[in-house]
């Protein structure tokens, strides 16, 4: 390769490829190159209840609309699971005060993103509520008794 980034002697069916610096590259056959996926479509917003709503790609010959998720040769919108949710359901089990922060951080996450388990979350942090409030009844109790 000569300085204005030309190649002198190759095979047509070479090609370059960048690799994590400007100065280095190296030749890989066409080839081996992998084709990309077509990727999902993208929700252009929610609905109240979550929802995903997607951007119209055209009409049945009957005039029902057909959107951006149902194209031929398009994957079907699948809503991804808030991890942090299914956290904040064991720990409400498990270590229920721990279940709080984490709920309201899965909460946030899901009203953002559009993600599912929104109910799991709320679950962590209802358990987690509850288990404080006993504990601060039985410290009171046990101070109360003490006190007698």
């Amino acid at each position: 390769m000569n300085s204005i980034g030309t190649v002198t002697d190759r095979d047509p069916t070479t090609i370059l490829l960048p690799l994590d610096s400007d100065s280095d590259r190296r030749y890989c056959h066409s080839a081996s190159r992998k084709k990309k996926q077509p990727e999902a479509p993208v929700p252009i917003g929610f609905t109240d209840t979550g929802q995903p709503v997607y951007q119209v790609a055209g009409y049945t010959p009957d005039g029902q609309f057909v959107s951006a998720d149902r194209v031929a040769g398009g994957h079907p919108y699948s809503p991804r699971t808030n991890s942090i949710a299914v956290v904040a359901l064991v720990l409400g089990i498990v270590v229920a005060p721990l279940a709080i922060p984490v709920g309201h951080v899965s909460r946030a996450q899901i009203k953002a993103t559009g993600e599912q388990r929104g109910g799991m979350a709320l679950a962590g942090l209802i358990l987690g509520y509850l288990s404080l409030a006993v504990m601060v009844v039985a410290v009171i109790v046990a101070a109360v008794i003490a006190n007698t």
